[in-house]
């Protein structure tokens, strides 16, 4: 939570993937950034 309220916002859905952060559910934006990611346990 710490994290969003961070960056301004303290509602969800916020998502951040490698640093670029998504405000709402955007399928064709996830979907471009996690395009070609390898996923890492």
């Amino acid at each position: 939570m710490a994290d969003l309220i961070a960056i301004g916002f303290m509602t969800t859905p916020v998502i951040v993937v490698d640093g670029e952060v998504v405000i709402g559910f955007d399928r064709e934006r996830l979907e471009s950034l996690l395009a070609g990611r390898q996923m890492q346990l």
